[in-house]
């Protein structure tokens, strides 16, 4: 019996943190249709400085942006080539954000992996209650330390996110290699 009350905290015990994590998401997010900058710095990025840039995965978005990204940092002058010292990552994450005192279960929001969809169909999967965001990364390569890191997140879904990624990363990306919070972008709709 112990077992099974385990279990049951477990899984929806989870799912209280999740949807607490949605909920303070949801507070946290910026309003409007504007994206918000979010950038650390730990180390410097030397101008013109040698970059190996990969995406995080070989989704088509996180290529996108890491064509996206190489075209722009060329742009500005950084070198990009296999043998750098430092590495630069990209990604991108629709994430969704619950409503506020529900719970993916009780919303019916179960994936089906067999029909590639969202069992529940009045809670299509491109709802407009989703965030965009965009991360990137630069580690030096010999150590795996970290020396920037960026992430801007669109708040409103009134910008699809292949249009809005192309003004976010380059935004993002004004700040490369410098610390800044809570710069926000204005996305066109």
């Amino acid at each position: 019996m112990a077992v099974a009350l385990g279990l049951y905290a477990a899984i929806f015990g989870g799912g209280m943190v999740a949807t607490a994590s949605a909920q303070q998401a949801e507070e946290d997010a910026p309003t409007g249709n504007v994206a918000t900058i979010e950038t650390v710095a730990y180390g410097t990025i030397p101008p013109g400085a040698r970059l190996l840039t990969q995406p995080e995965t070989q989704g088509e978005m996180d290529n996108s942006a890491w064509h996206q990204a190489n075209d722009d940092l060329a742009a500005r002058g950084y070198a990009l080539v296999s043998e750098a010292e430092l590495v630069f990552t990209v990604a991108t994450q629709l994430i969704d954000r619950l409503p506020s005192g529900s719970h993916a279960l009780e919303e019916g929001m179960q994936f089906s992996t067999q029909g590639g969809t969202l069992l529940n169909p009045n809670q299509p999967i491109n709802r407009t209650d989703r965030v965009f965001r965009v991360s990137a990364t630069v580690y030096d390569r010999a150590s795996g330390v970290f020396v920037w890191r960026g992430t801007v997140e669109r708040g409103s879904a009134e910008t699809d996110p292949a249009a809005a990624m192309r003004i976010m990363l380059p935004a993002m990306l004004d700040h490369f290699g410098e610390t800044v919070s809570g710069v926000t972008v204005p996305l066109a709709p």
